[in-house]
């Protein structure tokens, strides 16, 4: 084939099986393109669909070649993975500009998903590939930890290709998973999990807090252990840990998310401290908290503390709530 159509023919072999045979895969691209006088951008797309269901139909993972076995779904990744070959679909692209040793960089980061799971990505590369909503086919990437939780890194040496649809809609990826506790924690760090437990305990440190300005630590008698003395800032959050049989985490809910669980505002609960002591905070929502059952949305984390599940959303299961109803209206029935 021409020097026109050869660098496209290389993008469809990326896409697809390497084991098609070439005379074939040429003879129909070029039939389109020079007989038909079809596009090249919507030949390719025609093409690749056309051989995507071959691919499938021999029981092959979507956008993987017979000589690549290391295709794999975004779950299996960890971090410190070289030379890896994933199929998903763009959930999330901005490109940004950030300050490196070198100088200012441009990069893309966004969030990708497959069946399995979301996680973040980072392109050190500006590619026209990567666009929301587009599942591509990305080959020699690299996974790196992110606030603990593993992360795709594209770079120069990275190959991205567009493929035909072969995941589910945007709408139906971006969805939270939704693990048992031990599933999570037998992962390398999770992106944008649901757990459902009991609370067992409240952990010290709960209640009203004074964090560093600075990098938002926790702080002691106004002394950050980076920043010596600052002028502390007043905040709220419940640690505790959650438990649903298979296994167990830390989670950790900020200040608007414990004043809706506790039921008292950082005001409420500054008067209380001030009338009661300090730990009167901790110990009432110590008591308001341990044994209820929580649904926790957020990224699942693995540190030199354990695993730990910083919470974007909690709430008590509408499945709990309605058997709590109905033994209330028993009793008071009875």
């Amino acid at each position: 084939m021409g020097s026109k159509l050869a660098p496209h023919l290389r993008e469809i072999k990326r896409a697809l099986d390497k084991s098609i045979e070439d005379e074939k895969l040429v003879a129909d691209f070029k039939k389109l393109v020079e007989d038909y006088k079809v596009p090249i951008e919507e030949a390719k797309r025609s093409i690749i669909k056309k051989y995507s269901k071959v691919v499938a139909a021999a029981g092959k993972p979507p956008g993987s070649t017979s000589n690549d076995r290391s295709v794999k779904n975004l779950s299996q990744l960890k971090s410190g993975d070289k030379a890896v070959n994933v199929v998903c679909r763009v959930l999330e692209a901005k490109q940004m500009s950030i300050r490196t040793k070198d100088g200012q960089k441009d990069i893309i980061g966004g969030i990708i998903a497959d069946e399995s799971t979301k996680l973040p990505f980072t392109s050190w590369v500006i590619s026209p590939v990567i666009s929301e909503g587009d599942v591509i086919r990305i080959e020699n990437a690299y996974v790196k930890a992110w606030q603990g939780i593993p992360t795709v890194s594209i770079g120069e040496r990275t190959n991205m290709v567009k493929v035909d649809d072969v995941l589910p809609p945007k709408t139906e990826l971006s969805a939270s998973k939704r693990l048992t506790i031990g599933d999570a924690i037998a992962r390398d760090g999770v992106f944008d999990v649901m757990v459902e437990g009991d609370v067992l305990s409240i952990r010290p440190g709960s209640g009203l807090i004074a964090r560093c300005p600075e990098c938002k630590r926790m702080v002691q008698k106004r002394l950050c252990r980076v920043h010596g003395k600052v002028d502390a800032q007043l905040d709220m959050r419940v640690k505790a840990i959650l438990d649903d049989g298979t296994g167990a985490l830390t989670i950790v809910l900020n200040k608007e998310l414990t004043e809706c669980l506790y039921g008292k505002s950082m005001e409420m609960s500054q008067k209380l401290a001030a009338e009661a002591g300090a730990g009167a905070v901790e110990e009432e929502i110590r008591r308001k908290l341990v044994g209820t059952p929580l649904a926790v949305r957020g990224n699942v984390s693995k540190g030199e503390y354990g695993v730990a599940l910083v919470a974007k959303e909690a709430r008590v299961p509408e499945s709990k709530l309605e058997n709590e109803m109905v033994k209330f209206l028993r009793d008071v029935c009875d």
